[in-house]
């Protein structure tokens, strides 16, 4: 009879290594191979169903703590594009569903927060870490950015404030990366780095563009607080433009960056 640590082969080909106990599985910790499947692997809980009628086998689910770990990743059911190469957290009765999983991508991004009811999905709050460098910190909804949350772009560019269905809208505040430029100033004999902090712009968005009221701060000083649509200034507003040596202010219809002079 076996008992104890024990590993035993299926006609399908699946391998399971764990505990056993008067010659049947035990619940518990344990790890399948499943060659079927081209040989994904999970590491972790198990419970045991006991069938009611006699002669049939009892079946076995994840349960409890597991990772499991896809031989060439799992096509998930909803909208993410990428296929999951691994899953680190709780499962209940075979399914995926944990307050703080980690989830590894074929591509090489991770995310670290709320599974949801085994969808496959992101739901809550989450920490997304993508393959090109961006960090996205906030709330999701059925697989997207959704809510509250700040996103740390690859480039450098920081945005904080409300997102909807995977892009910025409501309110927020979007500042680019300052830059390092080489200049030559008159009378040196070589280029020095010179700074140019990034624009600032805090208001309304809309699908991933400004549209509403908002304010631009530009790196070069000039603030813009008016009305934007589609991404660029239009209808009422003022213009302060910075320039130290001849200040003016400019308050108006736009179109574009064009003055609508009436």
């Amino acid at each position: 009879v076996r008992c104890g640590q024990g590993s035993h082969k299926y006609i399908s080909g699946d391998v399971f290594t764990g505990m056993w106990a008067e010659g049947i599985r035990s619940d518990g910790p344990g790890r399948v191979v499943y060659k079927r499947a081209g040989g994904d692997e999970y590491t972790g809980y198990f419970a045991c169903h006991q069938a009611t009628v006699t002669g049939i086998p009892a079946t076995y689910v994840r349960h409890g703590q597991g990772k499991m770990v896809w031989a060439d990743g799992l096509t998930p059911m909803l909208s993410r594009e990428e296929n999951l190469k691994s899953y680190e957290g709780a499962w209940n009765e075979d399914q995926m569903e944990c307050e703080q999983a980690v989830c590894i991508y074929l591509n090489g991004d991770k995310f670290t927060g709320c599974f949801a009811n085994d969808r496959r999905v992101r739901k809550g709050k989450g920490v997304m870490e993508y393959a090109d460098g961006a960090v996205y910190d906030g709330a999701f909804e059925f697989d997207k950015r959704h809510g509250p949350g700040c996103m740390k772009y690859a480039n450098g560019d920081i945005y904080e404030g409300d997102w909807r269905n995977g892009k910025r809208n409501g309110q927020g505040k979007h500042v680019d990366h300052s830059i390092i430029r080489k200049t030559h100033p008159v009378g040196t004999i070589s280029n020095i780095d010179v700074t140019v902090t990034g624009d600032e712009y805090v208001g309304c968005w809309r699908d991933d563009k400004r549209f509403g009221i908002g304010c631009m701060t530009y790196g070069n000083g000039d603030v813009y607080d008016g009305r934007w649509d589609d991404d660029e200034r239009a209808g009422r507003g003022t213009m302060t433009y910075g320039n130290e040596n001849n200040e003016y202010i400019y308050d108006g219809e736009w179109v574009g960056v064009i003055m609508a002079y009436a």
